[in-house]
């Protein structure tokens, strides 16, 4: 769990945002071999890390994978707050090709109702619940 918070805190630093290639730097430091990533339910939230990813599998890294039980909760259970602004065809893309279909149009569903969902919302303890069954 400590490996998993590293890299998202990492991912989340605005100069490295789009450098592909630092994550590998985290994962050496944090003794990781690959990203399940949680971050924001709004359009900037997934597309970073979509964008990241992306730009991984082109180089032949390993990929940077959605936290798709802890996206599936927050849809279920987190609080969702006003979006501003419009979403961008880019980011529609991104979503349906990073989250896969089925959650990727629940989020554009969200998204077109205007709302968004920040990842805090999920918790602590509700975070290591799902991360603790995942790894059975």
């Amino acid at each position: 769990m400590v490996n998993l918070r590293i890299v998202v805190e990492f991912l989340q630093l605005p100069v490295l945002r789009y450098r592909a290639e630092y994550v590998d730097t985290i994962l050496d430091r944090a003794g990781a071999s690959g990203v399940m990533y949680l971050g924001d339910m709004d359009p900037k939230g997934i597309l970073i890390p979509a964008m990241v990813d992306r730009a991984r599998g082109e180089a032949g890294l390993p990929r940077v994978m959605p936290a798709i039980p802890l996206y599936s909760r927050l849809l279920t259970h987190g609080v969702v707050r006003p979006l501003s602004g419009d979403v961008s065809e880019t980011a529609r893309e991104a979503t349906l090709e990073w989250l896969g279909e089925e959650l990727g149009l629940q989020v554009l569903a969200l998204w077109r109702q205007g709302g968004w969902i920040p990842q805090e919302s999920l918790g602590a303890e509700a975070l290591a619940t799902i991360l603790g069954k995942a790894d059975r």
